[in-house]
């Protein structure tokens, strides 16, 4: 599905509360569709759309599948997750990021169906990613390997091809990947970097102003399905997301351009 025959974003918004998380869904120059499309979410996270259903990660674990008008498929299509901080969707495939917390079972990146079925929960294991994106064949995943945070390329079936893409400096906040691009956020300021690590340009953009989300739209980019993980931490505010989610019972921070590590 090209990119420019998107007419609806759907966008994350986590709640003051447990169980008030909202998927709102807008057009793509802004205006309101229905901003409480779903709600009644336990900690939203990502929102992956595919096919006319929406794919939703939330903090508990799961994975709810909803049409694009908003009625529930399932909405415990995938449950046992561990802290899933972002999902993409490509053909009847599910990747999702289980960032993990406390122990290394079942962090990683995870492989369902679109049916909910199990491929593989240990598609790339033994790191604690924040962040996967599809592009054709391969895997992108921002993750903590050790004390580093980088950006890893993976073949589609979880080969290592270079788990250590992209080295990122502190206080770096996402990643898109379009064609043979890969832009990355930091603080203040956005990077260029081909799909095989090479920089292009550091900063491609500089002088921002704590920068958290980045979306590109074009020719290059022809996904089935996009993620709007980063157009949820906009909507919700990354300080304030963060700060909703430690003020929860310990429950862990998400990235954002005021710390060098999340969660």
């Amino acid at each position: 599905m090209p990119v420019a025959s998107f007419a609806t974003l759907f966008v994350v918004s986590i709640g003051s509360d447990p169980n008030t998380g909202t998927i709102g869904a807008y057009t793509n120059s802004g205006a309101v569709i229905n901003a409480s499309l779903i709600t009644g979410l336990n900690d939203p996270l990502s929102v992956a759309a595919s096919g006319g259903f929406l794919y939703v990660t939330t903090l508990d674990g799961k994975i709810g599948k909803y049409t694009t008008s908003g009625a529930t498929v399932n909405a415990s299509l995938v449950t046992g997750l561990n802290q899933p901080t972002d999902i993409e969707v490509s053909g009847n495939r599910i990747f999702v990021a289980n960032f993990g917390h406390g122990s290394i079972e079942f962090t990683g990146i995870a492989e369902y169906t679109t049916s909910g079925g199990t491929v593989n929960p240990l598609l790339i294991p033994n790191i604690s990613p924040f962040d996967v994106e599809v592009s054709g064949s391969n895997l992108f995943v921002w993750s903590s390997v050790g004390e580093e945070d980088v950006i890893g390329k993976y073949g589609i079936d979880g080969t290592a091809i270079d788990p250590m893409l992209i080295p990122l400096i502190p206080l770096n906040s996402a990643l898109a990947v379009s064609g043979t691009d890969v832009f990355v956020v930091g603080d203040g300021f956005v990077s260029k970097y081909t799909t095989s690590g090479e920089v292009i340009q550091n900063p491609l953009i500089s002088g921002l102003t704590n920068p958290g989300g980045i979306a590109v739209e074009g020719p290059s980019t022809v996904p089935e399905a996009f993620s709007t993980w980063w157009f949820g931490l906009i909507a919700a505010g990354l300080l304030g997301l963060a700060q909703a989610l430690k003020a929860r019972s310990g429950r862990p921070t998400m990235p954002t351009a005021a710390s060098n590590r999340a969660i």
